[in-house]
């Protein structure tokens, strides 16, 4: 009766042991997602002040035009902030996502190292920082290019990044310099947090498209509400398959990124119409390069987007 009495606590103290191990690691990776996420959502924030630019000197250089045919492409001319080099910037943004990843390689990677179905039991506990990064890497890859970055190419960064070992390749900030106590495990992003992270990226551009309107643009609404409609054709494609909860996916998590997605389309759609019609209700004036012409359009369409920012605020 004794031995199996010891027995029996020693199988209790190892259950206990267990389910501590596995509660300090959840903390871990809580701790580590939020993180993540407020460096993302910074990064985001960043983006969404240098984004306008970016997309000018893409456009400008897809062009090769000069500066007469670039200002005639827009509506009232694009207000450039003074001092402001977008390229300078830019470098900024790409070393802030290696800092990101950094973390994620040093505080995320090597708890799911440790056991295989760890990256499964864990997934919620870490999946959101996870998103918020491929929504800021996404974001970032799009001003740039005006293309839709790849599973592929997320994880090529990740990789990428998991070989500069040296301290003096990255910034010395807190969030990429690692200890020397810490690891870089290798770390396989799972595809649904990328798809999860495409979800996000709707309402960021959506943003994009109103200021570039605000600013007198009116072919980067264009560009982004066609984009966003051939992400949106390609997300629902799995919203039926997805609909079913999964280790991956909670309960309509998928489904609610897609249908704000649908949102952000819709606000873009709302935005480049009320462009349009009203750019044909002064087109005699416009075409004869009315000054007063352009200032009315300008006006009705800050009033627009006035509108759609109280619906927006209502609609939250």
């Amino acid at each position: 009766v004794e031995f199996r009495a010891e027995q029996n606590r020693c199988i209790f103290e190892a259950i206990r042991d267990h389910i501590d191990t596995n509660i300090k690691r959840r903390e871990r990776l809580v701790q580590a997602s939020r993180e993540v996420t407020v460096a993302a959502k910074n990064l985001i924030f960043e983006l969404h002040r240098v984004g306008i630019e970016v997309l000018y000197m893409r456009r400008e250089r897809a062009r090769d035009c000069d500066e007469t045919e670039a200002s005639q492409s827009r509506l009232f001319g694009t207000r450039r902030a003074e001092g402001n080099d977008p390229q300078a910037r830019l470098a900024g943004v790409d070393m802030r996502l290696t800092q990101i990843a950094n973390l994620i390689l040093s505080r995320i990677a090597p708890e799911l190292d440790e056991d295989k179905a760890a990256a499964a039991v864990f997934h919620r506990a870490y999946s959101p920082g996870l998103q918020e990064f491929v929504e800021a890497l996404s974001m970032r890859y799009f001003l740039e290019t005006g293309a839709l970055i790849s599973l592929d190419q997320v994880q090529r960064f990740f990789d990428e990044c998991a070989k500069r070992t040296s301290e003096n390749e990255c910034a010395a900030t807190e969030l990429c310099v690692l200890r020397a106590d810490e690891k870089r495990a290798a770390f396989t992003l799972n595809p649904a947090d990328y798809l999860l992270g495409l979800g996000d990226l709707g309402g960021e551009l959506m943003r994009v498209a109103v200021t570039a309107v605000s600013r007198g643009d009116e072919d980067t609404p264009r560009d982004i509400l066609k984009f966003l409609r051939e992400l949106q054709t390609h997300m629902e494609t799995f919203a039926q398959p997805f609909s079913v909860p999964t280790a991956s996916f909670g309960p309509n998590e998928y489904g609610g990124k897609v249908a704000e997605l649908q949102r952000s389309v819709h606000k873009v759609e709302r935005v480049c119409y009320a462009l349009s019609m009203r750019k044909s209700e002064v087109s005699v004036l416009y075409d004869a390069d009315s000054s007063a012409a352009v200032e009315h359009l300008q006006r009705v369409i800050e009033g627009e987007l006035r509108t759609a920012s109280v619906i927006s605020h209502e609609d939250a």
